[in-house]
This record gives structure tokens, C-alpha cells and sequence, in this order.
């Protein structure tokens, strides 16, 4: 498993040194529950960005990634951008986007982050998903959302 990873990250690096990795490697995204921990509270949008700089913020991406995927905050933006020309999306995604709701002293409220906006990106691959469930719970303010795809019927089916 060592030598696989090795030899993935060794290609990975010769890749991204010679400016081929939008069009051979896809960055992993982390799991549902830990993608929504990591948006702030403050945040109104999240927009996935496909940029070759970035180098910095929270990362989102799992250990085994070959290309990193950062999250940063712009304004009320929570921009979640990789180098990669794909962001393979975690089988698990339970969860990613919600509102999480509770009762306090009998009466309702949300607690943030209460999202207007996502954007895919067009480049989101839900192909090897197996749990979508309450992906969007409780999105009441969610005004926008772009499920569109570059790549056809392959990479995003929501």
C-alpha cells in the first residue's frame, strides 16, 4: 500500500511540475460530516474553484489525495478550491450542506451555517457516492444551486 501511495505521489509531483494535473488527476474530497464542520458559520455561499495557485486555508481533501483541496473564507464566500481539474466527491457526503436544527427553550432556530448559494463548479465527480441522505437538510435559504456538469452524466447526479 506504501509503494502504491508512494509511486501516486511521485507521479502526482511530476504532474503538477510540469503543468498536466487539470487534465490527470482528481482531488479527494473529505466526507459529509467533516466538509460541514469546516464551513463557517458566517458563510452564505460555497462555490468549488478549480485553480492551479492555490497552496493555503483548510484543508479539505482526504490523506490519500494527490492534488489538495483548501477551503477559504471571501466575505460571507466559503471558496473550496484544488489545482485538479476533478474533485472526487467522498462516498459518504450524509450531510454535507445541512442546517443543522435544534429547540432551544421551545422554540426553533438554525444554527449557521445557513447557505443561499452552492455552486459545483461543474467539475464535482459523484460518481462512487453511496450516501447522499440529508445532504441538503434543512437548506431553507438555499436561492441557488448549480448542478450543472462539463463532464456529462458521469460526474454529477443529484
Amino acid at each position: 500500500m506504501k509503494r502504491k501511495y508512494l509511486l501516486a505521489t511521485v507521479i502526482a509531483s511530476l504532474l503538477l511540475a510540469s503543468g498536466c494535473q487539470k487534465f490527470f488527476l482528481a482531488a479527494e474530497l473529505v466526507d459529509g460530516e467533516t466538509f460541514n464542520a469546516s464551513i463557517p458559520k458566517n458563510a452564505k455561499a460555497v462555490v468549488f474553484e478549480y485553480h492551479s495557485s492555490v497552496s493555503s486555508g483548510t484543508l479539505l481533501s482526504t490523506p490519500d489525495s494527490p492534488v489538495p483541496i483548501y477551503g477559504n473564507l471571501d466575505g460571507t464566500t466559503w471558496r473550496v478550491t484544488t489545482g485538479a481539474s476533478v474533485i472526487n466527491a467522498n462516498p459518504d457526503c450524509c450531510g454535507m450542506f445541512s442546517a443543522t436544527y435544534h429547540r432551544e427553550f421551545h422554540s426553533s432556530e438554525y444554527i449557521e451555517p445557513e447557505l443561499y448559494e452552492i455552486d459545483f463548479g461543474k467539475r464535482l465527480n459523484t460518481e462512487n457516492v453511496r450516501d447522499m441522505s440529508y445532504m441538503f437538510y434543512y437548506c431553507e435559504s438555499l436561492r441557488s444551486l448549480d448542478v450543472s456538469s462539463e463532464y456529462g452524466q458521469h460526474v454529477l447526479w443529484m
